[in-house]
């Protein structure tokens, strides 16, 4: 009988490729018609925007929202167009959430670039919580996000109004003056530059700025008369504000889904660098777990598997953040993800990936390569033990269960058998292994075991 030819370096054959994203992107349907987990309720994420809130009254009234804290001094992000006929030295008062009444810092106003955005300062020596930003996470959820706005009506100077209502559209190319949000909130005059929470985690994702008016109704009745379609602005232009950053309209650019097909269609084409440029484009405009998906595909197909990993987890960030975790699409994300971190030599980071798929996904149209991965994965582990082996065999074993006509799954487990041999003596298990290996009909192999 030959030598074993190069046990562990033969067990470097890839684990299971990832589907391919066309048949990923099937299920990507289903991303607008799951149902999302349960929300935080109205009331906890009312009560944030009850103490992130303020009132302006000045040249005329609307309301605000606390973004930053440096020290004593406060900052309030706010529309352009409430404050916008504030002249220098006019009082400005801003009413916290405590009823009390703060001056502006005169020369504070400033508006954010072109848009229908500006911040003030005042200060205080109390402490008042500030809103928490979406930062890094930048996540713009789809169609039906569940969102509240909040502000002080004209009508109700004293009293916070809240109302919850979904996202509609949302744009990646502003209509105009910064305006991307379009949704079924009830507003009031008063609540401009208020802020609009997301439901699922209460961070500030826009302020309130416009609802669109029914003129026809309007003319009729003689008052102004909304037709529940409001406009707003996304905070993250805030955020790159507050960056350093120039903040410019981007009206006119391609849109975030518009850069997403194209990078999808250059992912099928194999211009892999192409596809990358374009996802990382579309994810400037708009996050979302599908430009991650796509993003990571790539750079894994052209070998940038750190690069891959970083998305990956994005995407998984993505999907929690917007209540996307029954997604099918997670089970591919995870799979993909063990794939690069088994060639990045994270075995272990790996087999977790693996186990999760196995654990939770229901029907199991993953396990025979999730079971193959795991296997190769327990086997490249250091130090390797025979507990292990046999763990590997056992998963070699499910998954030649589930996909019979694999011969790289016999080929492994050949070799599997072949060292728990060579560990215990056990010749039994060197005949397994040679039947395995000749059922996978390599002929180096069946050489070897004749």
């Amino acid at each position: 009988m030959r030598r074993l030819p190069a046990l562990v370096a033969a067990l470097l054959l890839p684990a299971a490729q990832p589907l391919l994203l066309c048949t990923a992107l099937s299920t990507a349907a289903l991303l607008v018609s799951q149902t999302p987990a349960q929300a935080q309720s109205q009331e906890a994420v009312g009560k944030v925007a009850q103490a992130i809130t303020v009132r302006i009254e000045g040249a005329t009234q609307g309301s605000g929202v606390l973004v930053k804290r440096d020290g004593n001094r406060y900052t309030v992000l706010t529309a352009w167009h409430v404050v916008s006929e504030q002249r220098p030295g006019e009082e400005l008062d801003i009413y916290t959430p405590d009823g009390q009444r703060h001056q502006l810092e005169q020369g504070s106003i400033k508006r954010l670039g072109e848009v229908d955005m500006a911040v003030l300062t005042f200060s205080s020596n109390k402490s008042y919580q500030v809103a928490r930003l979406s930062s890094s996470e930048r996540i713009t959820c789809r169609h039906g996000r569940s969102l509240l706005t909040a502000g002080f009506p004209v009508s109700k100077s004293q009293a916070l109004t809240t109302s919850t209502g979904e996202l509609l559209m949302d744009f990646s190319s502003e209509t105009d003056q910064g305006y991307t949000f379009f949704y079924t909130n009830s507003t009031e005059a008063g609540m401009s530059g208020g802020p609009i929470l997301s439901l699922d985690n209460a961070v500030l994702v826009g302020l309130h700025g416009r609802g669109e008016v029914d003129q026809s109704a309007s003319k009729k009745a003689g008052i102004i008369i909304k037709t529940g379609i409001n406009q707003g602005i996304n905070a993250w232009l805030y955020e790159s504000y507050a960056s350093g950053n120039k903040v410019l309209p981007l009206k006119g650019k391609s849109s975030s889904d518009d850069l997403l097909a194209t990078a999808f269609s250059q992912y099928l084409d194999q211009d892999y660098a192409k596809a990358v440029e374009n996802a990382s484009q579309s994810l400037i405009l708009q996050s979302s777990l599908l430009a991650y998906f796509i993003r990571a595909f790539s750079r894994q197909s052209l070998g940038d598997y750190l690069g891959a990993i970083k998305d990956y987890t994005d995407a998984l960030k993505s999907a929690h953040l917007c209540n996307q975790s029954r997604n099918p699409l997670i089970f591919e994300i995870h799979q993909g993800r063990a794939y690069s971190r088994q060639k990045q030599g994270d075995y272990s980071g790996s087999i977790r990936d693996y186990s999760f798929i196995l654990d939770n996904s229901s029907p199991p149209w993953l396990h025979a390569s999730s079971f193959y991965g795991r296997a190769n994965a327990r086997l490249m582990e250091s130090p390797l033990s025979f507990r292990q082996i046999q763990s590997a065999i056992w998963d070699y074993s499910q998954a030649i269960r589930l996909s019979q006509s694999e011969s790289s799954f016999y080929k492994n487990r050949g070799i599997a058998y072949a060292m728990l041999s060579k560990e215990t003596g056990n010749s039994s298990l060197m005949r397994q292994a040679c039947s395995d290996l000749r059922t996978a009909n390599d002929p180096l192999y069946i050489a070897w075991c004749d």
